[in-house]
């Protein structure tokens, strides 16, 4: 069998769920998401969660995610620096847990995930692994499919 290759066409409604935009009362809270379970979209708005950051090298089961939104400094070590309205994203797991993040590394792997075509669902959980690697900026978290 030969290799292709084969040309991916942007869809806008994920590229612009991942899109860092400028501070607005019209951006909505929930960008992009694979449930219509009410719980997990409100929990994902109002709910605690888990970081990712305490889970590096942990595997889960994903049946869904949530891609919400968030007002934050542009410039996290600096307060002084503009707000911007960042994707956050929301993890659900097998078992019941919600872990988020605002990591870029994760944004990035997530859209990646939705622009090929793969979605987690109750009956085909996604298991992925979270790490971290090193950037010219310093640390970032990943996950990887296991």
């Amino acid at each position: 069998m030969e290799n292709q290759i084969i040309k991916f066409e942007a869809n806008m409604e994920i590229v612009n769920a991942f899109a860092v935009k400028e501070v607005s009362d019209e951006n909505p809270e929930i960008r992009y998401t694979t449930t219509t379970d009410t719980a997990k979209l409100f929990n994902a708005l109002r709910g605690k969660s888990l970081k990712v950051k305490d889970f590096i090298g942990k595997t889960f089961d994903i049946v869904d995610i949530v891609i919400s939104a968030c007002d934050v400094h542009e410039d996290k070590n600096n307060e002084d620096s503009p707000m911007v309205n960042r994707p956050v994203v929301h993890f659900f797991t097998i078992d019941g847990q919600h872990i988020s993040t605002l990591s870029n590394g994760i944004a990035r792997n997530v859209k990646a995930l939705f622009e090929i075509g793969l979605i987690p669902t109750n009956e085909s959980p996604m298991k992925i692994r979270f790490d971290e690697i090193e950037t010219k900026n310093g640390m970032a978290h990943i996950f990887e499919l296991v």
